[in-house]
């Protein structure tokens, strides 16, 4: 939908009507004012976290207020039944893995469709801790507009003091997956502050 014109023309004129229109129901924060206890908050946090597609801003701030690991469980299946390569769900899922059993099933959907790049990703963050930077890394060589390899790699590069290409890396994350910005733009800003 878009917002409402302020007037309409008529066959008599211009008139001006109200209109019942909503707030932003993009930001949580500014949802959380007009709501008068936090279950509505949850609801509405869990519907949105289970149906907004992973290139939403604000999925990562909706997830965030939902604190009950065996409802983000849920819906990180809900999320994997419409999309079963949604990168946000398949995060979600490693996150709350606590037998190993998610990665044993990323690495395997991975290696059933090579080509594609987002299962490549998500298996790469199942290797050991220390092969998963150079994955990274070496993933964003490869692929240099994936966002999530981007992502990645952006931090890889932090770890080594790799200024520039850190800022390469989360650029193309900031602009290809409006989702990610949740967690990048302090760094961009921290990384241009270091390069100027």
């Amino acid at each position: 939908f878009t917002e409402p014109p302020e007037t309409v023309s008529t066959r008599t004129g211009r008139a001006i009507r109200d209109v019942l229109t909503s707030l932003n129901n993009d930001i949580p924060r500014n949802i959380r004012s007009f709501l008068e206890n936090d279950e509505e908050l949850q609801r509405i946090a869990e519907t949105r976290s289970r149906f907004d597609n992973q290139e939403s801003s604000y999925l990562y701030e909706w997830l965030e207020q939902i604190a009950d690991n065996d409802t983000l469980s849920e819906i990180a299946n809900k999320r994997l039944e419409i999309n079963p390569t949604d990168l946000v769900a398949m995060q979600l899922e490693r996150t709350l893995d606590d037998d190993g059993s998610v990665c044993e099933r990323h690495q395997q959907m991975s290696s059933q469709a090579p080509d594609n790049i987002d299962l490549r990703y998500a298996a790469s963050r199942c290797l050991p801790d220390e092969e998963i930077d150079a994955a990274a890394i070496n993933g964003f060589a490869q692929y240099p507009e994936h966002p999530w390899f981007g992502y990645s790699a952006g931090y890889a590069q932090i770890r080594v003091a790799n200024w520039s290409s850190a800022f390469e890396a989360l650029s193309v994350a900031f602009h290809k997956q409006p989702a990610l910005r949740y967690f990048i733009v302090d760094d961009l800003v921290r990384l241009q502050t270091v390069l100027d």
